[in-house]
């Protein structure tokens, strides 16, 4: 399957268009563009004219698709150190429910505060070859959960 109907079938199409397509108003061509968290691609006519908000746009030199931009703006979350800081935040919550005696699960309380652990946001950089205990991860640093019921950060290159 393309990226371009990868897109389409996750129901991103508003906005996309054929290879070599033009604005009618400007004449800007379509450009491809790769989401730098999902890595879905597609052909955007990037000039504003066409649909907005555009299935994948640039802010600040960095590509993200409406469908991660609106999982970041759910939390709050715009980079990995702010994922972090929630996460403890919630795990810290957690941990002084069980302290208390409250009988809990404690992957329902993630959820209640908004986290799908499965499906954490990215925040760019490659796509790591082995991804046992990562959860998240940017150009320098990966998310992970330790024995200690900690989230911390691990420099890329200390986790090969």
């Amino acid at each position: 399957m393309s990226d371009y109907n990868r897109i389409i079938s996750l129901g991103m199409d508003g906005g996309l268009n054929d290879e070599g397509e033009r604005c009618p108003d400007c004449g800007e061509t379509t450009e491809l563009m790769t989401c730098e968290k999902c890595g879905n691609s597609g052909h955007i006519i990037n000039c504003g004219h066409f649909a907005q908000p555009r299935p994948i746009a640039g802010d600040d030199g960095h590509s993200i698709c409406c469908e991660c931009a609106d999982d970041q703006s759910e939390n709050g979350i715009e980079s990995l150190d702010g994922l972090l800081e929630k996460l403890n935040t919630t795990q810290q919550a957690i941990d002084d429910k069980i302290s208390d005696g409250e009988d809990i699960h404690g992957d329902y309380e993630y959820d209640k505060a908004g986290f799908d652990l499965c499906q954490l946001p990215l925040f760019g950089g490659e796509h790591p070859k082995h991804t046992e205990g990562i959860y998240s991860y940017d150009e320098d640093n990966f998310l992970m959960y330790d024995s200690s019921r900690k989230w911390h950060l691990v420099p890329r290159e200390e986790s090969v």
